[in-house]
């Protein structure tokens, strides 16, 4: 089996309940549409929690992990193709 992890960081104008609004309702139903050879599908919204002894770490530098799984070899080459 295959993973691909995709990390993406949302438009500085959208919040980030609008981002994820959509994610879920626009670019993730899209995306499922052109999937072939997937055996999983999960986003990961990530929720930064600053430490007040860094200040820099409420920036993760992205705002959802994407996970996507293949059964093989050739369904994931075919998604790199694509």
């Amino acid at each position: 089996m295959y993973k691909v992890l995709i990390f993406l960081k949302r438009r500085q104008d959208l919040t980030p309940e609008a981002f994820r609004e959509y994610y879920e309702q626009q670019h993730g139903p899209l995306c499922q549409k052109y999937m072939q050879g997937v055996a999983r599908y999960t986003r990961r919204y990530v929720e930064p929690v600053a430490n007040p002894d860094l200040p820099d770490s409420g920036d993760l530098g992205f705002d959802v992990v994407t996970e996507v799984w293949f059964d093989d070899r050739e369904a994931y080459e075919g998604m790199l193709k694509y």
